[in-house]
């Protein structure tokens, strides 16, 4: 099959509010992509996402919004959606400055090619952080989270909620640069276990990435 792609990728960074600002800081970033795909079947697809920062005295606020639309055509020419989702989350971290601290994180999302019409987390967790002598600071964090899963009409799947352990780590050092609050960032998804169903009927839980 012979065709022809295209693809393009947006990207937007603003953020950082003026030097001695240190009590209140504030980022914000989105992005913006889209791919085509002409041949005998043609495919379309736009991703969009923003996401934000606030940090206020020992807390900091990240919040995250995406959404993701695609589009297919059969041999005949009939075009039908094959790709369809959506996600909200935020988190607030508790940071008092010690190396022990807490968040609460919670998310809403629907993925149409999963069959999902809606899942749901909400939970609380901790966050263990260290400082090389390098400068760079590595964490390790875990949350316990109830989710429940709502599968569109017709799915064939049973709606459930179950409870979930999402280890996470990750590194990042702070930049050299006087006055400039950005930092690059390394961060290592370790894979979700479920621990058990909350309540009947029993549902199977899949890895999430």
């Amino acid at each position: 099959m012979r065709g022809l792609i295209f693809g393009l990728v947006g990207l937007v960074l603003v953020v950082v509010p003026a030097a001695g600002q240190e009590e209140k800081s504030w980022s914000a970033k989105t992005e913006l992509g889209a791919s085509v795909f002409l041949g005998n079947t043609s495919q379309s697809a736009v991703t969009t996402s923003i996401s934000g920062d606030l940090e206020r005295g020992v807390f900091d606020l990240v919040g995250r919004a995406g959404f993701v639309y695609g589009e297919a055509s059969t041999d005949d020419g009939d075009t039908f959606v094959n790709k369809r989702a959506w996600d909200v989350g935020l988190d607030v971290n508790y940071d008092a400055g010690s190396a022990l601290n807490g968040f609460v994180r919670g998310k809403v999302e629907s993925i149409f090619e999963k069959k999902i019409d809606l899942r749901y987390n909400a939970g609380v967790g901790g966050r263990y952080q260290f400082r090389s002598d390098e400068g760079t600071q590595s964490e390790f964090s875990v949350a316990v989270l109830a989710e429940k899963t709502i599968p569109r009409e017709g799915a064939g799947n049973e709606e459930g909620v179950v409870a979930k352990w999402p280890p996470d780590s990750r590194s990042r050092r702070a930049s050299t640069r006087v006055g400039h609050a950005s930092r690059a960032t390394r961060r290592s998804n370790l894979r979700r276990r479920t621990l058990r169903p909350i309540r009947s009927p029993p549902v199977t839980a899949s890895r999430s990435s």
